[in-house]
């Protein structure tokens, strides 16, 4: 815990005092309960972002293959990662973000899965939708935006989404893929300069 913050402070001061960042929509950011935050992702740097600038402390669900080496996996989990298998069901993954949501935590989900190799939004994988539908935690669209450079990076936090859940099968994995896609990704998209009808551009890659 006590490496948590301190990592927390040093990143928060990167990205206010060096990269200058804009954060817009704190009023957004719930300050108490559970809920899923989701973001775009183009940067290896957005996971430290969204943990520096997040007043709560946020619990990752991040790709197994992070974890590979002794150092990662300490480093990781130290700071609140948990490993998942990226395009399966990881049932262990799901446990545990349910677990840390049943416990009125914040766990954040890069529904793409991967980073963006070009800047713009790719399809969502039904994860996110699968945890927001089975937990009945609400969702908080994020958007990054600019680049990692001083004085171009934006954050931006929308409001509170909470998902239209369909009355008959809610949990077919073409039912989840629409929530992603459609509600939670199309909740991103909106956010970016340009909104819904833009550019799907988010930052320079890094």
């Amino acid at each position: 815990m006590i490496l948590y913050w301190f990592c927390w402070i040093v990143l928060r001061i990167y990205f206010v005092v060096v990269l200058r960042i804009r954060v817009e929509g704190t009023e957004n950011f719930p300050r108490r309960g559970s809920f899923i935050l989701c973001s775009n992702h183009v940067s290896w740097l957005d996971p430290l972002l969204l943990g520096a600038m997040s007043p709560r402390r946020l619990f990752y669900m991040t790709k197994a293959e992070a974890f590979a080496s002794p150092l990662a996996n300490r480093i990781l989990r130290t700071v609140g990662a948990f490993p998942v298998r990226r395009h399966t069901a990881d049932r262990g993954a799901i446990r545990r973000a349910l677990h840390l949501l049943g416990k009125g935590r914040t766990v954040a989900v890069f529904p793409e899965g991967t980073r963006s190799r070009n800047g713009s939004i790719g399809r969502a994988e039904p994860g996110a939708a699968l945890l927001a539908v089975w937990s009945g935690a609400d969702v908080l669209p994020v958007a990054i935006s600019g680049a990692y450079r001083p004085g171009r990076l934006r954050l931006r936090y929308g409001p509170i989404l909470r998902l239209t859940r369909p009355d008959n099968h809610r949990h077919s994995g073409a039912a989840l893929q629409r929530m992603a896609d459609e509600q939670i990704m199309g909740a991103v998209a909106a956010l970016l300069p340009g909104g819904p009808k833009g550019p799907r551009v988010a930052v320079d890659p890094a």
